[in-house]
């Protein structure tokens, strides 16, 4: 798992209950994980606290990017801070899991060796300097669904996290994006058109990005990197790895 600087920008001030704003407004209220982390912390805290949280969305929405998951992961994160609590890291992660698989991950953040559910995280060799072009088109099939299609067809091909570890430790971007590798592409099929661009405006390789229908493609070359961002249009944007989660300014 890897932390890019694709970003949304939480503001969490005390208030009465818990209430919770967003520049999306599909995404206001308490059906927002941003509402639930706020929920499991006063829990764990033992704090009959409130929270006004606002949230300026930048990542795609149900993109397969991890963008309420990182929201949730900075609510904790941001409330840990404001209530002078003091939980270490690893309390914080272990109050986040009840939120959701990927909590923990964008609490910590960085490049991610993930096992369990997500909640067994282990450092690995950071990403080597490169630029990414992150794209969404299509809506998201459930995840649920793609769970049980996996289950009924399987995949013809896997990540290998060995040989990718190793291509890391090399800090080769070639390496990198040579062991690219998802094993729910080939139920979304829609994502070729996208990894056919990246390819074709010289990405080193491209894949999805968690269970869709959001397309990465790895560049070495700026240019090449920004013109995949034009040829895409508006849905695309150019980023590059990050090597913490949340970020407290």
């Amino acid at each position: 798992m890897q932390s890019i600087n694709l970003h949304d920008t939480v503001k969490i001030e005390r208030g009465e209950g818990i209430a919770v704003a967003c520049s999306d407004t599909r995404l206001c209220g308490g059906e927002n994980l941003a509402y639930r982390a706020a929920e499991l912390f006063f829990n764990a805290a033992g704090i009959k606290g409130g929270a006004k949280i606002q949230i300026e969305k930048r990542i795609p929405v149900a993109a397969g990017l991890g963008g309420g998951s990182a929201d949730a992961a900075a609510v904790i994160v941001g409330l840990n801070a404001l209530y002078g609590t003091a939980f270490s890291p690893e309390k914080l992660c272990e109050i986040s899991l009840r939120a959701g698989a990927d909590v923990p991950f964008c609490i910590k953040g960085g490049t991610m060796l993930a096992r369990g559910i997500g909640e067994i995280l282990v450092p690995a060799p950071p990403m080597p300097d490169c630029d990414i072009v992150v794209a969404k088109l299509g809506e998201k099939s459930s995840t649920g669904s793609l769970y049980a299609r996996f289950d009924k067809y399987g995949a013809k091909k896997r990540p290998d996290t060995q040989a990718m570890n190793a291509a890391l430790l090399s800090a080769n971007p070639d390496a990198v994006a040579a062991r690219l590798c998802n094993a729910f592409e080939e139920l979304v099929p829609q994502s070729e058109a996208l990894k056919r661009i990246m390819l074709d405006c010289g990405a080193l390789g491209a894949s999805l990005s968690g269970s869709g229908p959001s397309v990465f493609g790895i560049f070495n070359n700026r240019e090449k990197a920004e013109e995949c961002e034009r040829a895409i249009g508006a849905a695309a944007h150019l980023c590059a790895a990050a090597p913490i989660g949340c970020k407290i300014i």
